[in-house]
């Protein structure tokens, strides 16, 4: 048997090993084993391949089943020998279980981590010192420690993939790759730096060792230490085999969370000399796996790809990464493709260019990613002023990265170039992986504007006054005080002077002359606060004065102010340097003259009700008998009522609602 299964594994090399020495049999993960959950497993054999009291199994799952699932195991329970390990997966959570023939079942317990939501996972279960361990993705889940003299895994069950032998049952639903079993206790760092990789001669401990690299047949291929023969139970259909879509290369690096802070960067070169790293970019990175895969992929992502890619395996809900891919011929005219695995096809990924790296950011979960020819070219940046003055110049510099010739349409071949006339000038920049780019720089000769100096040509006594000298795409002002500021604060009257720059030297002057002013605004009185009556008016007066302005408080700029309501009026009295301010207050009183006799006798002296001081309209009056008959009422009076009136006593009452003025009083008629 071991014969034919030599035979098999020389003819598998002999077909698939079209890639260089350090690559496996088939390019990247290679095929893997689908599992349907029904009755189809592997039996291995019964060997116990040197496992004593020590053991781990490891495997990659792709699952999305919430059954109880065994991956591998070799256990018999408390009815029979009670001795054995088994790794499963149960409600979509991992673990690691045995007997050590101590009466006792043990368990690692669960993983926090799902493992069933249809992506792949590696699962590593270990046994060693009496404790159970469960990893997933690298990340030790759970453990438990069972105290035990003697500890011994032996049995004579058969060594099962996908199911428990002993019950019939358990059987796996989904995906299997890379199926490991060591007679080791391996530690977190031996199964986190062999995870993402194939081993090309399985090290002495590792004695079985399933790649699934098959297409057909009966049988697995062991290609473990001490190798046994693995039957297929049950296995039919055109699907059996399939590509695998597991994150494994020829090669592999790892960064993972060291308490709790971000997982710093994995650095790998493939075997051409292109290199990777990868980066966390966020605290839910937990761990980042970059692998290699150093021979071209089974499906093409299009012609003059590179020899090798780089793949991205991440842990952590929402797990965020970087890739910068350096080929090691530069990345000008190059440019990347990208897939989540490696069942699937390639397509252009969205990327930036550095002067060393094609660099892939806010990617998630996990991606493989390849470089090719047809990129962009790298941007030229073209230096230089665009703006020389009349008889002038400028020199152009074109800088980018990396490329081999140059030639402006001037026909010079050096990156710069000497302007001394107006016009548009390109230059294309020719790399060595057969781009180009362009780029062109438009260069005038400058209209030196007329530049005038603002600001307050007036020194007030005390005060200082700023200067400003400005104009559009001016590099440079010098005063002839040697001040080389825009604005010059000036406080002694004479002429001032700047000289503006512009571009390549270009200049212009211009000039301002303050002068001092001795004008001060005096001081004034609007005079003592006063009572007028209604009606009346008063007048206001500001001073007289040169260059004086007014500025009422009721919004008028006259000198004088006529004023006939209450208030508080107040003038401010300007000139260039100061200004002053007087208030005065006009009281209004009502100062009528109420009579309380009229001689009715038509010799027209007093013959009428008439009141001193009655202006302006609204003024009621209402005029009652002594007994309180209503004679008269009116709301607009105009001392126009007592001539008709019959002998006697009346009683009056005056108002005026727009003032609240109200009086209650009497008069009498004669006759």
């Amino acid at each position: 048997m071991k014969t034919r299964l030599l035979s098999i594994f020389v003819f598998l090399l002999t077909v698939w090993a079209a890639t260089p020495v350090s690559a496996q049999s088939i390019t990247g993960p290679g095929n893997s084993l689908f599992f349907r959950g029904g009755s189809n497993y592997i039996n291995a054999g019964t060997s116990s391949r040197g496992i004593t009291n020590r053991v781990t199994a490891e495997a990659w799952v792709k699952t999305t089943s919430a059954s109880y699932m065994w991956v591998t195991g070799k256990y018999l329970n408390s009815n029979s020998e009670e001795k054995g390990f088994f790794l499963y997966v149960i409600g979509g959570q991992a673990g690691f279980d045995g007997r050590v023939g101590a009466g006792q079942y043990m368990t690692s317990g669960y993983s926090t981590a799902v493992v069933n939501d249809g992506r792949w996972h590696h699962l590593a279960g270990v046994y060693g010192d009496n404790t159970w361990k469960i990893y997933v993705d690298g990340i030790l889940e759970n453990s438990k420690s069972y105290p035990a003299s003697n500890p011994n895994l032996v049995n004579s069950t058969a060594l099962t993939l996908g199911n428990y032998l002993y019950n019939n049952d358990q059987y796996f639903n989904g995906e299997l790759d890379e199926v490991r079993v060591w007679r080791t206790s391996r530690t977190e760092t031996d199964i986190r730096d062999n995870m993402c990789r194939k081993f090309p001669l399985a090290p002495a401990d590792l004695v079985a060792y399933y790649r699934f690299d098959q297409t057909n047949g009966n049988t697995a291929l062991d290609q473990g230490s001490a190798p046994a023969s693995s039957s297929l139970i049950n296995f039919s259909g055109s699907d059996t085999w399939r590509v695998s879509g597991a994150p494994i290369g020829d090669n592999s690096a790892y960064a993972y969370q060291v308490g709790g802070s971000t997982a710093p960067q994995a650095k790998l070169v493939t075997a051409t000399g292109d290199s990777a790293v990868a980066t966390a970019t966020a605290s839910a990175t937990r761990g980042v796996q970059l692998y290699v895969v150093n021979s071209a992929p089974i499906i093409s992502p299009g012609a003059g790809a590179a020899a090798a890619y780089t793949g991205v395996f991440t842990t952590g809900a929402g797990a965020t990464y970087t890739v910068r891919v350096r080929p090691h011929d530069g990345p000008n005219c190059k440019h990347l493709a990208e897939r989540t695995s490696n069942e699937l096809n390639w397509q252009a990924a969205v990327t930036t260019t550095t002067a060393t790296s094609l660099v892939r950011t806010n990617a998630t979960y996990r991606g493989e990613y390849i470089s090719l020819p047809g990129g962009l070219a790298p941007r030229i940046v073209i230096s230089g002023d665009s703006l020389i003055c009349a008889n002038g110049q400028t020199l152009l510099n074109a800088t980018t990265a990396g490329a081999a010739t140059y030639q402006w349409n001037t026909g010079a071949t050096t990156p710069t170039l000497d302007v001394t006339q107006p016009g548009t000038y390109t230059v294309t920049t020719f790399f060595t992986g057969g781009c180009s780019s362009s780029a062109r720089r438009t260069v005038q000769v400058l209209p030196v504007p007329a530049v005038a100096i603002t600001g307050d040509s007036l020194l007030c006594p005390g005060r200082s006054t700023t200067l400003t000298a400005a104009g559009a795409g001016a590099t440079g002002v010098l005063w002839n005080t040697g001040a080389t500021t825009p604005t010059l604060l000036v406080s002694a009257p004479g002429l001032y002077s700047a000289v503006l720059t512009y571009g390549a030297g270009c200049t212009t002057p211009a000039a301002r002359r303050t002068v001092r002013s001795e004008l001060a605004s005096p001081s004034f009185t609007l005079g003592a606060d006063t009572t007028i009556c209604e009606g009346e008016a008063a007048l206001l007066r500001g001073p007289v004065g040169q260059g004086l302005r007014y500025q009422w408080s009721d919004g008028s700029s006259n000198r004088d102010l006529q004023v006939r309501e209450a208030g508080s009026y107040t003038l401010r009295v300007s000139t260039n340097c100061d200004n002053r301010s007087a208030t005065r207050v006009v009281a209004v009183q009502s100062c009528l003259i109420i009579p309380n006799i009229i001689t009715a006798n038509a010799d027209a002296r007093n013959d009428l009700f008439k009141i001193s001081g009655l202006v302006g309209l609204g003024w009621q009056l209402d005029v009652y008998t002594r007994w309180g008959k209503a004679v008269l009422h009116t709301n607009n009076y105009a001392n126009d009522w007592g001539a008709d009136a019959a002998p006697g006593l009346y009683y009056v009452l005056l108002q005026r609602p727009t003032t609240g003025y109200r009086y209650k009083g009497w008069v009498e008629v004669v006759r």
